[in-house]
């Protein structure tokens, strides 16, 4: 009996590590975040701060700087405390710790993003 539970731990926690190795999917865990909660803001009807988060050729930049999380401005504001001046979205909920994992790790995977993708909200 031991050994079945031993080996039913050893299988899961393979398993597990194997989602944390998994790279994350632009259109499964990116692109509905940045349609729900910045677009609005950032896309095409309005340019709040000059900015436009719609398309990977606006995007990308100082905004969101592929490999580099840490160096990303879209990183930087969503990890703000959630009183200052210029967290973002400012309106509404911080976004979930879950949904800033993601967008480091997107990021700091290569920021995927599919040639021709414009999000809308």
């Amino acid at each position: 009996m031991r050994k079945i539970i031993a080996t039913i731990a050893a299988i899961g926690a393979i398993g597990l590590s194997g989602l944390a190795d998994e790279k994350v999917g632009f259109s499964k865990s990116i692109q509905g975040v940045l349609e729900a909660r910045c677009i609005d803001c950032h896309g095409p009807k309005k340019q709040k701060g000059d900015l436009r988060l719609d398309k990977k050729e606006t995007a990308f930049g100082e905004i969101i700087q592929a490999g580099k999380s840490i160096e990303s401005e879209l990183f930087k504001r969503i990890t703000l405390p959630a009183d200052h001046e210029d967290i973002m979205p400012p309106k509404g909920d911080p976004l979930t710790k879950d949904q800033i994992e993601a967008i480091k790790k997107w990021i700091d995977e290569g920021a995927n993003w599919p040639d021709g993708l414009v999000l809308i909200s």
